[in-house]
């Protein structure tokens, strides 16, 4: 990626440490240049989880700077006052998403667990009080470490680092190791993966980062507003996961990207990008059904499918209708095993395909998904779409509900991502992209500056600049909150 130039002097070499529990933070670090660059000046120490041991090694790591995340169990204490924290936050900032993401979480759990969830909120929702909510705060800390003991208080203090920068906070694998670090006064800053973190789960568990790294302003203005969080503690950096497809060394020809994809290039193809089995269970029969009815329409029959197979997906749920359909190929993201699918050491080439698959599309499809930016990044028609063809089932009414949860409306809104409500919708809107590539390229390059922040491939840069600022302080930003 671009080169990084040290805000710090090339002969320093005190430890950082980099948490990586999820292979978007591995991309995000190792892949898009930031790795290296950091290494040039520090000793670099990686939190993983065990599955992540031996690819590490691999690449070169020593087995001394790789710290393992163990797995902690749930303890009732603890998950109770989680919930009732949680239903506090959602009276104090209530969004859309609250009904729609949650509710459709929530359709796999028991009945007994439902009405438990249910008055734990309505409790929360009694306690959203300035004051409560604070003690609520503090009681969920303190009952979260307990679950987490002292597994790494004696490894800090013969190794501490100068800085830690979290790149998964959405999960509580690297949550114990985090507030150690706080506990110690080591600066802590959290490179917020997604643009959706900060409102599609709820409550969040965060504010005891000292900086928060974000993609782009309203980001920064979600933090302020929801969790309190000083401007200072707040700075833009946009996301790795963008450079790739703006780095113009990683820019393939349709020839190399029909090759990888197995494609003949002379032909268009259309793109379908899947969401995971937990999310869209039944998303396999959608697509079955949009290429049996492009197939018999005349402006996209000649058209060949990709279905691209989310990171965290089970593989093998696609092979039915891949097996089924001589003209869709499926597009595996990286080698994996589904039970460690949270994993990986992707190559810089696969990373990087993703960008060139869509940059060559004719037209993308899919169910409300960040794939919306990466296809505008690249100019590429994009298509949300909104239903199932099993018509008034739960699933159908989530694919629609879920282009206008909080985070996403503003794609939804922009006219760069039309969603499509039918099956007939669908075809005119993919008509329309395979016919006038440019129709909406100027809500598409609005939709980027409003979302995506800088996108100019210097993302990791901006991120080693923060690092280096948080070494060179040498101490946190003056904050420490209870949660």
């Amino acid at each position: 990626m671009a080169d990084i130039v040290s805000a710090a002097g090339s002969n320093r070499r005190e430890a950082i440490l980099l948490s990586l529990p999820l292979v978007w933070g591995v991309r995000n670090v190792f892949r898009s240049g930031l790795r290296d660059a950091l290494a040039d000046r520090y000793r670099l120490i990686f939190a993983v989880p065990a599955e992540g041991l031996r690819s590490l090694m691999a690449e070169g790591v020593d087995e001394s700077d790789i710290w393992t995340l163990p797995r902690m169990p749930e303890t009732r204490g603890h998950t109770w006052a989680l919930e009732t924290l949680r239903g506090a936050h959602r009276r104090r900032h209530p969004t859309d998403s609250d009904a729609i993401l949650g509710g459709w979480r929530s359709r796999t759990h028991g009945a007994r667990q439902r009405l438990k969830r249910a008055a734990l909120a309505r409790l929360g929702g009694a306690l959203s009080g300035p004051q409560s909510f604070r003690a609520l705060q503090r009681l969920e800390r303190s009952l979260f470490d307990r679950r987490a003991g002292a597994a790494f208080t004696s490894r800090l203090r013969q190794d501490t680092p100068k800085a830690a920068l979290s790149t998964s906070f959405v999960i509580d694998w690297e949550r114990g190791l985090f507030q150690a670090l706080q506990r110690m006064g080591v600066p802590t800053l959290t490179h917020v993966l997604s643009f959706d973190n900060l409102t599609s789960r709820g409550y969040v568990p965060i504010a005891g980062y000292d900086e928060f790294l974000v993609w782009n302003k309203g980001m920064g203005d979600e933090l302020q507003r929801n969790y309190d969080v000083t401007p200072a503690r707040i700075t833009v950096t946009g996301t790795p996961q963008f450079d790739f497809h703006v780095d113009p060394r990683l820019v393939a020809s349709r020839e190399e990207t029909a090759r990888r994809l197995g494609l003949d290039a002379a032909r268009p193809y259309v793109v379908y990008c899947a969401n995971h089995v937990g999310i869209t269970p039944n998303e396999p029969a959608l697509v079955g059904s949009v290429m049996q009815a492009a197939a018999a329409d005349p402006a996209l029959c000649a058209y060949d499918w990709v279905v691209r197979v989310h990171p965290l997906d089970r593989y093998a749920r696609w092979m039915p209708l891949r097996d089924a359909s001589p003209q869709l190929r499926l597009d595996l993201p990286w080698r994996r095993e589904d039970a460690a699918a949270h994993w990986a050491l992707p190559s810089v080439e696969e990373v990087a395909h993703l960008g060139n698959t869509l940059r060559h599309a004719a037209a993308v499809m899919t169910v409300a998904s960040t794939i919306a930016l990466d296809s505008s990044i690249v100019d590429t028609p994009v298509v949300g779409v909104g239903f199932h063809p099993s018509a008034g089932s739960a699933e159908s009414r989530f694919y629609r509900d879920a282009h206008w949860s909080h985070h996403y409306r503003p794609i939804s809104e922009s006219g760069a991502a039309p969603v499509a409500g039918t099956l007939v919708e669908l075809l005119q809107l993919l008509r329309e992209a395979v016919t006038d590539r440019g129709a909406r390229r100027a809500a598409r390059r609005e939709l980027v500056e409003q979302l995506c922040g800088p996108v100019d491939g210097h993302a990791a840069n901006r991120i080693a600049t923060a690092i280096d600022a948080a070494v060179l302080r040498g101490c946190p930003l003056g904050h420490r909150s209870a949660s």
